[in-house]
């Protein structure tokens, strides 16, 4: 995500099972047995020198700016793989993209069977008001919509920040909150915030997003404050923000 965030680009994962006679790779470290495991992840992103592959894995190598990252993670990764008798194998090209390959051996023995407590997962905080939520992953869409009906709250959803906007702007002042996924395809959360606040400035709005920010959860808003909440998030941190931000503010 880091080599495609200036042009974007095309991240790809995928899992694949082969055997001895099909690894395309021995490494001292791989685990001699009959079956593996192959994790691939590739990126279409500006991709690495060969002088950089070569120092990838070293502790505290990186090519990122102060405060950026502190290049220990793929040794970390290097690290983790190898306890488990797997290799991690790398090949980029600049400007075309990078993969990585992780080969792990597959475990063959017999699953032990484990029963967990059961846990009263539903959030008990209960409230009232008109929500639009909207991201682009239909599955969080489906959860959220149905966690906070199961609340009480009267719940609009959608899957395009495009089409949030359109019923927004069909009647600004009928909703009390308006959540909203930052990462989204044709227009950001953020995007979608700056253009609902030119019509309704007071707007209480929770912004979903995977990046690292100062996330309110809890206290009082004032009117027309943004509130944040970091991804993945449990839908009890749902219910427990909702039920501030469409409380009645003070006067």
């Amino acid at each position: 995500a880091y080599a495609m965030k200036e042009k974007g680009g095309l991240l790809e994962i995928s899992l694949d099972s082969i055997d001895e006679a099909n690894l395309p790779v021995f490494d001292s470290d791989l685990k001699r047995q009959s079956k593996y495991i192959k994790l691939s992840i590739s990126d279409t992103g500006c991709g690495m020198s060969p002088e950089v592959q070569d120092r990838i894995f070293e502790p505290y190598f990186t090519t990122k700016r102060v405060g950026e990252g502190s290049g220990l993670g793929l040794s970390v990764v290097h690290g983790i793989i190898s306890s488990y008798g797997g290799c991690i194998k790398l090949s980029s090209q600049i400007d075309v993209g990078t993969v990585f390959e992780v080969f792990l051996p597959m475990y063959e023995g017999g699953v032990e069977q484990i029963i967990e407590p059961q846990r009263n997962t539903q959030p008990k905080r209960q409230g009232q008001g008109r929500i639009l939520f909207v991201d682009d992953e239909e599955m969080l869409v489906q959860l959220g919509t149905d966690t906070l009906r199961a609340l009480g709250y009267q719940v609009t959803s959608c899957c395009s920040s495009k089409e949030a906007l359109t019923i927004f702007c069909e009647s600004p002042q009928s909703w009390d909150l308006v959540i909203t996924d930052q990462s989204m395809p044709e227009m950001t959360g953020d995007g979608l915030v700056k253009k609902i606040r030119k019509i309704r400035p007071d707007m209480p709005i929770l912004l979903c997003t995977g990046f690292s920010c100062s996330v309110a959860q809890g206290g009082t808003f004032k009117s027309g404050e943004l509130a944040y909440l970091v991804k993945p998030y449990s839908f009890e941190q749902l219910a427990e923000i909702t039920a501030v931000l469409t409380a009645p503010f003070p006067l």
